[in-house]
């Protein structure tokens, strides 16, 4: 599925930019990422499934195969190729099911969900399994495996709350919960595993109803989700429903200011309220260049030609120092003598 996805980027798959800096969203989403845009708006379910083979680069895809070879080889010797795959396809299901409740982000793929999930039956399994099964995990340390996989599940959710790296940490813990559950069942323990199957069966469960309802831990979280997910999507109608919900639940952020005005402005909708979160972004921050782009596009929206080509010129040069691509901003600045409304309220649609 990775070659797959790389082949739909056509010659730009030339440039080799798959390796480290990511598959483009939009052909995550066409191979069956799960998007919460398409999950929630549109019940397509299935995504829960397809988006476990689907990795963002080649190093997202390269850390997940190292992992699964690691763990997946001793559980598979433990318990048979057939559990094997149950505990990493359940797993997989219940890290789904977790990150769209705590909502991790608009697009999560990969599957790491399923690689906790084997990583947690493989501590029960060595620690509390039959004789068999701890014979045949006697190189494995259970103590130390337990050490990393605290240690992966802490260190995850720092990188994940300071925006450092987009994990899905909500899918890594959900997929551990069901791994130890599911190893505790396949140890041999009957009426202990069978209880901790029953409550990851009713868990999971409750979890899929309540997401099924449109159900998120987070509100704001998911309107905002919602709202990055359709803007990526080149939707920005109703990207700025979901924008404005979410500075309604969360309140405001000079990010957020930004990226609704942009959106308004995609959409031609309401330009007075786009040039004040722009103008509120950018004092926030000024010498941002997203944010100095927004506000020098809305100007030209606006019919304030001279404004926005001033903001534009800001926003090429801070942009061009950091060696980002402009081409957006070029753009922008070709079309803007183009893209005057006379009314400066914008045009609908």
């Amino acid at each position: 599925m990775f070659g797959l996805s790389v082949g739909q980027l056509g010659a730009a798959a030339a440039e080799f930019g798959w390796l480290w800096t990511g598959v483009p969203a939009q052909v995550l989403v066409d191979l069956g990422g799960l998007s919460v845009v398409e999950v929630w708006e549109r019940a397509q379910w299935w995504r829960c499934a397809t988006t476990v083979v689907l990795h963002g680069s080649a190093v997202h895809l390269g850390l997940n195969m190292l992992a699964l070879w690691s763990v997946g080889g001793a559980v598979e010797r433990a318990v048979g190729a057939v559990a094997c795959c149950v505990v990493f396809g359940v797993s997989a299901l219940a890290g789904c099911l977790v990150s769209l409740a705590w909502v991790d982000g608009w697009l999560v793929v990969g599957a790491s969900g399923g690689v906790f999930g084997l990583a947690g039956a493989l501590v029960v399994l060595r620690a509390w399994g039959t004789t068999e099964q701890r014979v045949a995990l006697d190189r494995v340390d259970a103590r130390a495996l337990a050490r990393w996989l605290a240690l992966w599940l802490v260190a995850g959710g720092v990188l994940a709350s300071l925006e450092v790296l987009p994990l899905a940490q909500g899918g890594h813990v959900g997929g551990v919960a069901a791994g130890l559950a599911l190893g505790t069942l396949l140890g041999g323990r009957a009426r202990g595993g069978a209880g901790l199957a029953l409550v990851l069966a009713v868990v999971l469960g409750l979890t899929a109803s309540f997401v099924w309802r449109d159900g998120a831990l987070r509100p704001a979280a998911r309107a905002l989700a919602l709202g990055y997910g359709e803007l990526a999507l080149d939707r920005p109608e109703r990207a700025t429903r979901h924008l404005a919900l979410a500075r309604e639940l969360g309140g405001s952020s000079a990010g957020l200011d930004n990226d609704l005005a942009y959106a308004l402005a995609l959409s031609h909708q309401r330009l007075d309220w786009a040039a004040e979160l722009a103008d509120s972004a950018l004092a926030a921050e000024p010498s941002n260049s997203d944010f100095l782009d927004t506000a020098g596009w809305v100007a030209c929206l606006r019919g304030e030609t001279e404004t926005g080509l001033e903001l534009l010129a800001r926003a090429h040069e801070s942009l061009a120092l950091e060696g980002g691509d402009v081409s957006t901003i070029v753009s922008h600045s070709e079309r803007c003598g183009l893209a005057e409304f006379p009314d400066g309220d914008g045009a609908g649609g």
